[in-house]
């Protein structure tokens, strides 16, 4: 390994050897691979929600043209909108869920490359900065998900004793 450079003649920051700079220049388009890979397809699952939404409205629509007799004839026009409409709150949550640590990722990439072309101290910054925020948003999202796995546990329980007890749904 080669020694630490501190503002050497050669534009290095301080502390980063050869094998750092070279594991960077590596990292860097993989990282805006996968944050333009995740961009595009949390805009598949936004697409994914508005298709639901609009084919659910138009499902309903069609139903009551065929004469359909949905929900004692109450909101012909909008029967089946409900289901179409969770499933379009899925997929746009999945889309924004995914939106925002691609974003992250390709910054912390884009300011990697940044970094290396023009070796200024504060790209590298601003490319940690977007790594640490990467990371933040995953933890806070894994604590999210581990609290409603807990939430569900609990009431699979509750209903499975409900159910074993004869308390109809």
């Amino acid at each position: 390994m080669s020694d630490l450079t501190y503002g050497g003649g050669d534009g290095r920051a301080a502390g980063l050897t050869d094998v750092m700079l070279a594991q960077l220049k590596r990292a860097a388009p993989w990282l805006q691979f996968v944050g333009i890979v995740g961009i595009v397809f949390a805009a598949l699952s936004f697409s994914g929600g508005l298709f639901f939404l609009v084919g659910s409205a138009l499902m309903g629509t069609f139903l009551a043209e065929l004469g359909a007799d949905l929900f004692g004839g109450v909101l012909p026009g909008v029967a089946g909108i409900g289901m179409g409409f969770s499933w379009a709150l899925f997929y746009a949550g999945a889309g924004v869920v995914t939106l925002i640590p691609a974003i992250f990722t390709l910054r912390f990439g884009t300011k990697i490359s940044g970094y290396l072309r023009g070796r200024s101290p504060a790209d590298l910054e601003r490319a940690f900065t977007a790594n640490a925020s990467l990371w933040k948003f995953n933890g806070i999202l894994y604590i999210v998900t581990l609290a409603l796995n807990g939430v569900a546990v609990v009431v699979a329980f509750v209903a499975v004793a409900a159910v074993w007890r004869g308390v109809p749904f």
